[in-house]
């Protein structure tokens, strides 16, 4: 499992460094965008088509299975305590179950559009003219990278484990980083910031 562990995260390494790069590229770009507008009355044109085709898309996608192996995602907590922990962990299984299902649909059908795109060379209706295919292959790359964290996930809860448990020197790294180690420690003490 640490071989294939170790495999997945340097493939999410990977996504994240492309994903920062555009994010980057997206923003100097929007700032460019302001600024002529703003200052010369000449907006960069096909900004806004960019930003939504491709900059959000492979953004989001591409980031993703790194998120869900932390932890990241927005959960809904509030009711838990009053649920018995049979049922909460049997909700657990089957909402992972249904995020792989979802994943598998979301993956078959934007490969589908790749191939479809690819084949009749379909273009935006941007000024910038540029092919769709890219865009749906990140969709499919980030939907198969969700897949595999999924199922790992899922093997991982059978096991009475959490994904978490792999992931908690990652988690560790992403809270120094924003600096909420700092915060955790000062909270656990009793002291708020």
């Amino acid at each position: 499992m640490n071989k294939i562990n170790h495999v997945i995260n340097t493939i999410e390494k990977g996504c994240i460094f492309i994903a920062g790069v555009l994010l980057v590229i997206m923003m100097l770009l929007t700032s460019a965008d302001v600024i002529g507008r703003k200052a010369f009355a000449t907006p960069i044109p096909g900004t806004l088509e960019f930003m939504e085709e491709i900059g959000m898309v492979t953004v989001v996608f591409l980031t993703m299975s790194f998120v869900y192996s932390v932890g990241g995602h927005v959960r809904v907590e509030l009711f838990e305590r009053y649920i018995n922990k049979k049922l909460l962990k049997g909700i657990g299984f089957f909402n992972t179950a249904l995020a792989i299902g979802i994943f598998v649909v979301l993956a078959y059908s934007s490969w589908t559009a790749v191939l479809e795109f690819h084949k009749f060379n379909t273009l935006t209706n941007s000024v910038w003219r540029y092919p769709l295919a890219p865009s749906y292959a990140m969709v499919t790359l980030g939907s198969i990278m969700m897949i595999i964290r999924t199922v790992q996930d899922l093997i991982l809860k059978i096991q009475g484990k959490s994904l978490l448990d792999l992931s908690n020197k990652k988690a560790m790294v992403v809270d120094e980083l924003a600096g909420l180690d700092e915060y955790y420690t000062n909270t656990e003490e009793g002291e708020e910031k």
